[in-house]
């Protein structure tokens, strides 16, 4: 997983992340359409699915192989 975890945001569902992992920046206002969170997915050492978190839209993007 690839995620920007800002000290302070506009986002609420962050908050989980950053009590877990940790901040990762000090401020960031994520974009509606603008991706907080990348998680890649393997299987036997190849991609197989990305998918893109988005902040205020609540929408997941998915690609698969």
């Amino acid at each position: 997983m690839y995620v920007a975890i800002p000290e302070e945001d506009n986002y609420i569902g962050i908050a989980g992340l950053r009590q877990i992992i940790g901040e990762t920046r000090f401020r960031r206002n994520f974009q509606s359409d603008e991706p907080y969170c990348c998680s890649v997915y393997f299987s036997n050492r190849q991609i197989v699915k990305v998918t893109f978190s988005f902040s205020n839209s609540g929408k997941l993007i998915e690609f698969y192989r």
